[in-house]
């Protein structure tokens, strides 16, 4: 019987982590004042909401031979951004996914529910819309 390995890892970052380095940054090069940043609740969640948009099917190269997926998609009802990698092993394709970006942000407030397949994954391109919330990117007319 082959031995189960299971790792714990924690998100390379967060939600929390980007806001506070927007926050400092635009105190930093005074593009705006503290009392200004904490009265706008909803640009934190923008901050976020476009995070995720950013990085959403982006592939990230890590040798000349490995790359990393990312998708957006959601985990305890949360928005969040994976990231997989394949690699084989002994003959096999082995997946390995892991949540990089997680977020407090949740779910039925912040996503149209129509994005996230049953497997908690968003397959689809996105771009924030109305709410802000991310929704379905719409065909140009």
């Amino acid at each position: 019987m082959a031995a189960l390995l299971v790792l714990e890892v924690k998100p390379a970052f967060t939600g929390e982590t980007i806001w506070n380095d927007f926050v400092d940054l635009c105190l930093k090069h005074k593009f705006c004042s503290a009392d200004q940043i904490n009265s706008k609740d909803c640009l934190r969640s923008f901050v976020m909401l476009y995070s995720i948009v950013a990085m959403h099917h982006t592939e990230l190269y890590i040798s000349r031979s490995k790359s990393a997926w990312l998708q957006a998609g959601m985990k305890e009802n949360r928005l969040i951004v994976w990231g997989a990698v394949t690699r084989d092993h002994k003959g096999a394709v082995v997946y390995i996914s892991h949540e990089i970006y997680h977020t407090d942000l949740l779910c039925e407030v912040f996503s149209d529910p129509a994005i996230i397949s049953p497997d908690h994954v968003i397959h689809i391109p996105i771009e924030i819309g109305e709410g802000p919330r991310l929704i379905a990117i719409s065909p140009q007319s």
